[in-house]
């Protein structure tokens, strides 16, 4: 069945049929819990948010899960959620990503370049109804004030 992808070296039309197949078969559970991931990390905590490229933090700010929780985890509901295996379309280490962080190890970074969310050593990509790439960055440092605007909530 998967011969014509190999004879012809189109792995990226693989990788993207089987993506597909799986989220038709996975998509509500990944959605639900990607939903679902922050608000049981983070509720009830103090969560450190910053900006850094290349590893320069270039913004930070802290603040209550009950703050801006409920806006962060309605933002990430507004997308359908793929899981996809680290090495697949890799953002460059100097471009910029958010990293939430609970101040005990638990981090979750939001890439800037690729519509990524990195979380406990798995990824999950961001597309939106018509399976089209759908950031998240600019959105979630609009929710903190990381981007010179007041925090949302």
């Amino acid at each position: 069945m998967y011969d014509r992808y190999y004879e012809t070296g189109d792995y990226a039309r693989l990788y993207e049929d089987l993506e597909r197949l799986w989220y038709e078969y996975m998509g509500d559970g990944i959605d639900a819990y990607v939903q679902n991931l922050l608000e049981e990390h983070f509720a009830g905590r103090t969560v450190t948010a910053r900006v850094e490229r290349g590893g320069e933090v270039l913004a930070r700010t802290e603040w209550a899960w009950s703050e801006a929780g409920p806006q962060i985890v309605a933002l990430l509901a507004e997308s359908r959620w793929i899981s996809v295996p680290t090495w697949y379309n890799r953002p460059p280490e100097d471009a910029e990503r958010l990293i939430l962080s609970d101040g005990q190890g638990g981090e979750v970074v939001i890439h800037e370049c690729r519509p990524f969310l990195t979380a406990y050593g798995f990824h999950y990509k961001s597309v939106d109804e018509a399976g089209e790439e759908k950031p998240l960055f600019g959105g979630m440092c609009g929710i903190l004030g990381l981007d010179g605007q007041e925090p949302q909530g």
